[in-house]
């Protein structure tokens, strides 16, 4: 991987690890997960990749609600970066 590609990884990791810890709980629901990635992630994505057995860890129920773990979510969110 040449440098210029694995600096912009690295600050879109920084980015992403940065909303993980202004948000206010210790888990996302999956109907919060556009919220979390401001519109960049439907919830629909997270349940085709759950669907998949490839989405984030942890995954509980709440309620009615599918819910991540934020750390989980972070590091799925990380691997699925891509830069332009």
């Amino acid at each position: 991987m040449n440098g210029a590609r694995q600096q912009k990884l690295q600050s879109a990791a920084k980015v992403i690890q940065s909303a993980g810890e202004k948000w206010p709980t210790s888990f996302v629901s999956r109907s919060q997960i556009p919220s979390f990635t401001s519109g960049a992630i439907a919830a629909g994505t997270i349940a085709n990749s759950d669907s998949k057995g490839n989405g984030p860890a942890g995954a509980f129920r709440l309620g009615r609600q599918v819910c991540y773990p934020v750390d989980s979510l972070i590091e799925w969110l990380i691997q699925h970066v891509g830069t332009i």
